[in-house]
């Protein structure tokens, strides 16, 4: 027997430090992870998704936080990483820093 599939997806955290949701083959970026700016972009995503027919219009802009994901934010949640574990990632940290 098959899994039952979920009504709609779930509001999961990122890396970068946002929440963000999968809907039609992409991701949508609601803000900083658990706060309430990223629970009310979300409530607001599935609403739009829910009232037109389980479909998101085609101009739907999928970055709805403030804070676009970028190089230097994943590069720089790395270093924050590197140093700290500083003996499990010590190999790594001499050949960018």
């Amino acid at each position: 027997m098959a899994r039952p599939k979920k009504d709609f997806p779930e509001r999961k955290a990122h890396v970068s430090g946002q929440d963000r949701v999968y809907l039609e083959g992409r991701y949508h970026y609601l803000g900083p992870s658990d706060s309430a700016e990223a629970i009310a972009r979300y409530d607001a995503l599935i609403l739009k998704y829910l009232s037109n027919g389980r479909k998101l219009p085609e101009n739907e802009p999928t970055n709805l936080g403030e804070h676009p994901i970028t190089v230097a934010a994943v590069t720089a949640e790395y270093y924050r990483l590197i140093e700290q574990r500083p003996k499990q990632l010590s190999r790594y940290r001499h050949r960018w820093l």
